[in-house]
């Protein structure tokens, strides 16, 4: 909570301040997706998002909403104020989890209070997460990404199979690029645990992970994922690379 109010300052907190997300970019993408999304009408799948726009009036996970608030606080539309936003105690959120999941795993190596509060401090301040707070909040949730590398690092932490699925549901929620990122180290995971050693276990491994894809197809869907056709999307195809990408971005992009 210090960190966060040192570097955001408590005025976010204020779910009627929304001052900050109407400085353009992604920030205000988000916050208009969000004020279309709740005076939308209830649909199915539940995150289609009709009155937002041409291209990307899709789903709210189009128009680059958190997903996961935007569910949540919808039902209570009709009781919140006309100016709403959540993306201050979002913010709260990710500080908060992830300096608690940062103390987790530095806690496998060491248990000297001081090396644990340091390393959770320097987790804190990465720059990766903290270049992403001003610019598009749901990407400042690393704490995602070290929740599974603490369950990668920590393979048998108790119930495990139920914290991989969580920790997926959650990322498909939030952004896309999180789940991608924790997808693949779901898979890593597993092929960890499909070793002869812990060849009695591999039923349950195959059981978790074909739960763990139906539930993801389900969410997906429920989200709105999968509610439009890719040549319908804005921006996508025009915006795409190839391998020349990585030597000439302007040629990548347009071949």
């Amino acid at each position: 909570m210090i960190a966060f109010l040192l570097i955001c300052g408590p005025n976010i907190l204020n779910p009627l301040n929304e001052t900050w997300l109407l400085t353009g970019g992604d920030l205000t993408q988000q916050y208009f997706g969000w004020v279309f999304f709740r005076n939308s009408p209830w649909t199915m799948p539940l995150g289609l998002n009709p009155m937002y726009g041409m291209d990307i009036s899709s789903s709210i996970v189009y128009s680059d909403g958190n997903p996961l608030l935007s569910l949540l606080f919808k039902p209570f539309n009709a009781v919140l104020p006309e100016i709403f936003q959540f993306q201050g105690l979002w913010l709260v959120i990710c500080f908060v989890l992830q300096a608690y999941l940062a103390w987790k795993i530095l806690g496998l190596y060491t248990r000297d209070w001081l090396s644990q509060g340091l390393g959770t401090i320097l987790f804190l301040l990465s720059t990766p997460m903290l270049f992403r707070v001003g610019i598009h909040t749901n990407l400042a949730a690393h704490f995602l990404i070290l929740g599974s590398l603490y369950l990668n690092l920590c393979p048998y932490a108790k119930h495990q199979n139920y914290k991989w699925i969580f920790l997926l549901l959650a990322s498909l929620g939030v952004h896309f690029y999180l789940f991608v990122m924790i997808f693949g180290l779901w898979v890593a995971d597993l092929g960890d645990r499909f070793t002869p050693q812990n060849s009695h276990n591999s039923k349950s491994n195959l059981i978790s992970f074909g739960t763990g894809l139906v539930l993801i197809l389900i969410l997906a869907w429920q989200l709105g994922y999968l509610s439009v056709q890719a040549p319908n999307l804005f921006g996508y195809g025009f915006f795409k690379a190839n391998l020349l990408s990585l030597f000439n971005a302007n040629v990548g992009l347009f071949l």
